[in-house]
């Protein structure tokens, strides 16, 4: 799992690593929780951002188990897109995704051949 809907994907942001979720995020993870009990879950992961960690808390309470913090698992690198609207974004620079690809340095985002071996 992801995580839970937090307020940037509502408001339509790039999120940032604060990003909480949302009343509703929280009544998605509670749902969850419970539909993971008694299945056998003996541990969870979560990346260190605000909302993994409130989604994995959440599940790991009702579950009676930790949620530990793995770095390798967070996000992307967003640079300048953090906290900016999609639609900003895409009506200014309809091609703002090549950066992750290419040598193309324009927002500071991590490129995908640097995601890739963590």
């Amino acid at each position: 799992m992801r995580h839970a809907e937090t307020e940037a994907n509502v408001s339509n942001f790039f999120p940032t690593h604060d990003t909480k979720l949302t009343p509703r995020g929280y009544s998605q993870a509670e749902f969850l929780a419970g539909n993971l009990t008694g299945i056998g879950i003996e541990a969870i992961y979560s990346s260190p951002t605000v909302r993994t960690m409130e989604t994995a808390s959440i599940i790991a309470s009702k579950l009676g188990i930790n949620v530990t913090v793995e770095h390798r698992l967070r996000e992307v690198e967003l640079g300048e897109l953090a906290g900016r609207s999609y639609v900003e974004i895409r009506s200014s620079d309809p091609f703002w995704y090549r950066e992750y690809f290419t040598d193309e340095q324009k927002y500071g985002v991590e490129k995908f051949s640097d995601l890739m071996p963590r």
